[in-house]
């Protein structure tokens, strides 16, 4: 141990590891770690005990620099499913309005109640209003679905 802790090792590349501990005193891995007294020594000799090589380092940074790449990239597909299915849901809404108002126009009655008809509507606007939330500010892509069409309000 003391040839490592001076730089001085006859049988290692010198790196501070539990490795060439074991191989400077020419003992196993196993009964260098079986050894508690000789590794609690150690660790207060050397308070970073793994040393990495370069190759390491860079390897070890392009995986942090992947995985944040990666949560950036499952946060920004949650955000798009969000808004796929807010539009979905409008799509729908406007399909069902859409038919009634084909109705109207060909002299059917819609099968839809007065009371049934607002909240519709309430449901309608307060899918419009949460698709307008997620949607980026100033995006065009809501003006002409909560404008007013025949005098209902979106």
């Amino acid at each position: 141990m003391a040839r490592l802790l001076v730089g001085q090792p006859q049988h290692t590349d010198g790196a501070l590891t539990k490795e060439n501990l074991a191989r400077e005193a020419g003992l196993s891995h196993a009964t260098v770690h079986r050894a508690t007294e000789v590794l609690a020594e150690w660790n207060t000799h050397v308070p970073h005990p793994i040393r990495r090589t370069r190759g390491e380092r860079g390897r070890d940074d392009t995986i942090t620099t992947l995985r944040a790449q990666l949560t950036q990239a499952r946060d920004h597909t949650r955000e798009l499913q969000g808004q796929l299915d807010a539009l979905a849901t409008v799509t729908a809404n406007l399909y069902a309005e859409n038919l009634v108002l084909r109705r109207r126009l060909n002299g059917r009655s819609p099968r839809r109640s007065p009371r049934r008809r607002q909240r519709h509507c309430a449901a309608r606007h307060a899918l419009l209003t949460l698709l307008a939330h997620q949607l980026p500010p100033n995006s065009g892509r809501m003006e002409h679905l909560t404008t007013d069409h025949g005098g209902a309000r979106a």
